[in-house]
């Protein structure tokens, strides 16, 4: 040890020895923060990398229906595929409904020419794939069952409550490789129970001809 240490240990008092390994614990400490900081901010510039790199981008092109089947024209705009396809339908009641609304999902899936095999996915960079799936619309009764049934099921129990019309809403929904949740509107629409234009018991198709019939009115 040499003379200059020897003195300088001397000349520190006990609370001076203190203070500098408090300044010294500090230091490390804020280095500790400082590489956990790093390496959060590393993860998450990772993980915003990756959803760009799969991202799905879904297009509803257009829509038919046939009975209560409908079938949608898919296109996936994005850089990954879209994954667990499905109609989510959910409706409103105008006026003072007996039943009370719930949300119904229907998985959709389209062939690829054999029928043993239906795929319920969409890749990048595919345009106008068709997808079908039934549509089933769900509410709870006044005894507080949920009743699950077709659009002219449904219907039927509408007009023969207290309901004016039922507003149904039918998304695509998916998901991507990294988990987040696509989805697009196909149609959001008002049905009303009193339509002289409708049949008794409408079908999902004779609802929809008829909203194209007043929307060309």
């Amino acid at each position: 040890m040499t003379i200059q240490t020897e003195a300088l240990i001397q000349y520190l008092t006990g609370a001076d020895v203190s203070l500098i390994i408090a300044i010294i614990s500090l230091l490390f400490s804020s280095l500790a923060v400082w590489i956990s900081y790093q390496k959060y901010q590393t993860q998450i510039d990772q993980k915003e990398v990756m959803e760009t790199a799969h991202k799905a981008i879904l297009v509803v092109e257009d829509f038919e229906s046939t009975g209560d089947e409908l079938t949608v024209s898919l296109s996936n705009n994005g850089n990954g595929p879209i994954q667990d396809l499905r109609f989510r339908c959910s409706i409103e009641f105008d006026g003072e409904p007996l039943c009370v609304p719930a949300v119904e999902t229907i998985h959709i899936t389209k062939s690829d020419g054999d029928r043993s095999r239906q795929i319920s996915s969409l890749q990048s960079d595919k345009e106008r794939e068709a997808f079908s799936g039934t549509v089933q619309l769900s509410y709870y009764n006044a005894n507080g069952n949920k009743q699950t049934n077709s659009f002219r099921g449904a219907y039927n129990d509408m007009k023969s409550s207290d309901t004016e019309g039922v507003e149904i809403n039918i998304e695509v929904v998916g998901e991507d490789l990294m988990g987040n949740e696509e989805s697009e509107s196909v149609f959001a629409e008002i049905c009303y129970c009193q339509a002289e234009a409708l049949p008794e018991y409408p079908s999902l198709e004779q609802a929809i001809a008829n909203r194209k019939d007043m929307q060309q009115v």
